[in-house]
């Protein structure tokens, strides 16, 4: 029986040479001597909080794509003598670094030598190849010429220029095609991403009535063995104290998606607000704690309100989500006539207007910067994003 490579630790194995509790330790920290949670990002320089394996998300990041946390240079020439190729990997081209791991084939149509590598031949039984391309050219010339079909859909990557397999339905839909992670994450480092074609098209009336059926049929094959059985008394108490027992916390009731959205357009376009949250480390409790930083207002009867987001003077911006639309609060009602008697000036947005039409949403409190806050609309110059919504979408200035 295998045990815990760690010294004096005499626990059965689990993985990468670890006992249970440490191969956790490890897979969280990055060191399994660690037992304490980790505030912050271990690289010099770096006050971001900790993610894993003693990083922050964005040095993980650079750690899983690139190797190492620092940004790398962006060479994108072979550095090899005489070369002038595009940079592949480890500042090398595809051709030099493929010399150590590669097997050299001959192209069936041109008669090129060329390197493959050796991976990738259990790639071309699975596709039930037979034949050796050099190039997408050569391939699809073949093709024309001679007719030659594989067994499975061939693609080509876009970044290594190699052949594998994929389903049809997969290389229809998507612009680049890439036979693994890793040339993603080269072609992100190099190029850039890039938007799917498909984004912002709405379904076509048969395929949304297609994924309706089918959600509706799983629906009722998935209904709960009680549906539409009414709720004994015994039962109706224990939900109503159960209910009243819930505690809702800061992260429940604050920052929410569309709250978060509201705040993203001020905070891109340097508009002043107050509003959002701030994450502060508790020492004494080893834990992250959030703090809202929303402006509260005094209401009648002994209560108060703390709204969504503030600009100064007086505007008072409300995101409703979808229980304000379903139950009517009248809750929203007495806000509403007690921030009128404090002269604020409220605006409140739906989910779906939000979800849906965010440019609207934006225009609409530039409006409002406007006339109810003429100093910082003109000390930010939004003039000029209101004649952009103008040119762009047509939304009166």
């Amino acid at each position: 029986m295998k045990i815990c490579k760690v010294t004096g630790c005499t626990s059965v194995h689990c993985g990468l040479g670890f006992c249970n509790m440490h191969y956790l330790r490890f897979r969280k920290y990055g060191d399994p001597s660690i037992t304490k949670y980790q505030e912050l990002c271990n690289q010099s320089g770096c006050n971001n909080k900790h993610s894993r394996h003693g990083l922050c998300d964005k040095h993980a990041m650079r750690v899983r794509n690139t190797g190492v946390p620092d940004l790398l240079p962006p060479s994108k020439i072979c550095n090899e003598p005489n070369c002038s190729e595009d940079a592949f990997r480890n500042k090398k081209c595809y051709l030099h670094w493929n010399e150590q791991f590669g097997s050299r084939s001959k192209c069936d149509l041109c008669l090129k030598t060329f390197v493959r590598l050796k991976c990738r031949e259990n790639e071309r039984k699975k596709i039930g190849s037979g034949r050796n391309f050099c190039s997408i050219p050569c391939r699809n010339y073949f093709t024309d010429e001679f007719g030659f079909k594989s067994r499975r859909n061939l693609e080509w990557c876009n970044w290594c220029k190699r052949p594998y397999s994929k389903p049809k339905s997969l290389g229809i839909r998507t612009k680049l095609k890439f036979c693994s992670l890793k040339c993603v994450g080269f072609y992100q480092f190099h190029n850039g991403w890039y938007e799917p074609v498909n984004k912002g098209d709405t379904l076509s009336p048969e395929r949304y009535k297609k994924l309706r059926d089918g959600f509706d049929r799983w629906s009722k094959d998935n209904d709960p063995w009680n549906k539409g059985v009414p709720h004994s008394q015994k039962t109706l108490v224990k939900l109503r104290k159960a209910r009243g027992d819930r505690i809702y916390t800061v992260k429940n009731m604050v920052n929410t998606s569309i709250e978060r959205k509201i705040l993203s357009m001020l905070a891109v376009n340097q508009i002043p607000f107050i509003g959002g949250i701030e994450e502060i480390w508790n020492a004494d409790k080893q834990k992250w704690q959030i703090k809202p930083k929303q402006k509260k207002f005094e209401m009648k009867e002994a209560r108060s309100h703390k709204v969504d987001a503030f600009i100064e003077p007086n505007i008072v911006l409300e995101a409703d989500g979808w229980a304000h639309e379903l139950y009517h609060h009248p809750r929203d009602c007495d806000v509403n006539e007690n921030l009128i008697e404090q002269n604020q000036k409220i605006f409140r947005f739906s989910e779906e207007m939000i979800h849906q039409n965010p440019q609207e949403v934006f225009h609409k409190i530039l409006i409002a910067i406007k006339e109810h806050a003429p100093k910082l609309f003109e000390q930010k110059n939004l003039s000029k994003v209101l004649t952009f919504n103008f040119e762009k979408y047509g939304y009166p200035i």
